[in-house]
C-alpha cells in the first residue's frame, strides 16, 4: 500500500489514521471495504489520511453511515491563517454532495478565528476534521440533531436535516477543542461551549449576545428555573448525587448549558472583553500547565482578580445569582 501522506512529515492525524486502520483490522470485512477503495490503493494523501483517522470511530457508531461513507465519500478543505496558532486547515467530508451553498466551512472558520481571539491562546488543532451525517442513521440515536466533538474530530448533522440552530451548534463543537471533560467542570465545560459560539455568533454580526441573553431568559434559563433547577451548584449537587452515566438523561444535564452560558455570558456583559478575555485565558493555561481540571474556586478567583474595582460587586452579584456555591472556605 502507497501512503504518500506519510512522505513529507509524520503529523498527529497521521499517527490516528494509522491507529483507525489497525483498529479497522478487528472487522475483516471493514477492513476489505475499506482498503478495496480506489482512493486507499491508489495510495493515500493527507486528506486521505483525515479521513481514514476517522473511520474507525465512525464504524462503531454508525454502520449505515459508515458504508455510505466509505463508498461515496465527498470532501471540501479550506486553509486560512489564524494569529496566534498559524496554519489551520478545515477538513469536511459528507456521504452526499455538498450544496453549493454550503457555508459550513467558511462559518466554521470564523468561530475558531473568534474564539482564539477571545481566549488569547493558539488555538489547540491545526486540522479540524469535520463529518456532515443523517443523525436518522445512527444506532439507538432517534434524534433529529446530533453533534459531537470525538477529541480526533466532530460529528455534525447535515445542515440540511438539522433543527434548531446549525450554526451555533457547529460552533459549540468547535469550543470543545478548548474546554472538554479533561480540564473543566461539565457546568463550565458545557456552559462555557455555548458562551464561545455565541460570542464567535456576535462577532460575526449573526445574533447579538443582548439577542442572545434574550433568547436564553426566554428559553433554557426560565425551563430550568420552572422545574426549580436555577443556580449551578443545585447542578453540581445533582451530579454527585446520581453519577454521570444517570444524570446525562436527566433535566440538570441539559440545565449546564443554560445555566453556564447564562453566567459566563453576563459575566462578559459585566466585565467586558478585555476582563473576561484574561480570565478565559489564564484558566485554559492553568489547566494546560497543570494537566487537570479547573476548580470551582479557580473559576470564580479568575472573574473576580480579572473585574476592575467598579466592576467587582457586579460580578458577585452575578455569581451569588446564578452559582450559589460556598466559597467562605
Amino acid at each position: 500500500m502507497k501512503m504518500p501522506f506519510l512522505t513529507t512529515s509524520f503529523e498527529v492525524r497521521d499517527r490516528h489514521a494509522l491507529n483507525s486502520l489497525r483498529l479497522l483490522g478487528e472487522s475483516p470485512a471493514n477492513l476489505e471495504l475499506v482498503t478495496g477503495q480506489s482512493w486507499f490503493q491508489d495510495g493515500m494523501d493527507d486528506v486521505d489520511a483525515a479521513f481514514l483517522s476517522v473511520l474507525y470511530d465512525l464504524s462503531i457508531r454508525s454502520t449505515a453511515e459508515f458504508t455510505a461513507m466509505v463508498q461515496t465519500r465527498y470532501d471540501k478543505t479550506t486553509s486560512f491563517t489564524l494569529p496566534l496558532a498559524g496554519e489551520a486547515e478545515i477538513i469536511a467530508f459528507r456521504p452526499t454532495p455538498f450544496p453549493r451553498t454550503s457555508a459550513a466551512l467558511s462559518q466554521a472558520e470564523s468561530a475558531v478565528r473568534a474564539m482564539e481571539e477571545l481566549m488569547g491562546v493558539p488555538f489547540p488543532r491545526n486540522e479540524i476534521i469535520l463529518l456532515f451525517l443523517n443523525p436518522m442513521d445512527f444506532q439507538g440515536s432517534g434524534v433529529i440533531t446530533l453533534a459531537l466533538h470525538v477529541g480526533t474530530h466532530m460529528v455534525v448533522s447535515r445542515p440540511e436535516v438539522i433543527q434548531g440552530d446549525f450554526d451555533h451548534t457547529l460552533a459549540h463543537e468547535i469550543a470543545h477543542y478548548y474546554w472538554s471533560s479533561r480540564n473543566a467542570p461539565l457546568w463550565f465545560r458545557e456552559g462555557g461551549a455555548d458562551f464561545l459560539s455565541s460570542y464567535a455568533l456576535a462577532q460575526s454580526d449573526q445574533v447579538s449576545l443582548t439577542q442572545r441573553r434574550h433568547v436564553l431568559d426566554i428559553g433554557g434559563a426560565r425551563r430550568c428555573a420552572i422545574t426549580g433547577i436555577d443556580y449551578i451548584q443545585r447542578l453540581i449537587d445533582d451530579l454527585a448525587a446520581q453519577g454521570y452515566s444517570k444524570y446525562t438523561s436527566s433535566l440538570s444535564f441539559l440545565c449546564n448549558y443554560a445555566l453556564g452560558e447564562f453566567l459566563l455570558l453576563e459575566l462578559y456583559q459585566a466585565m467586558g472583553f478585555e476582563g473576561s478575555s484574561t480570565a478565559w485565558n489564564e484558566l485554559y493555561r492553568l489547566s494546560e500547565s497543570e494537566g487537570r481540571e479547573v476548580t470551582e474556586v479557580e473559576i470564580r478567583q479568575a472573574f473576580l482578580s480579572h473585574a476592575s474595582t467598579d466592576q467587582l460587586d457586579e460580578v458577585l452579584r452575578l455569581y451569588q445569582r446564578w452559582h450559589r456555591g460556598d466559597f467562605s472556605q
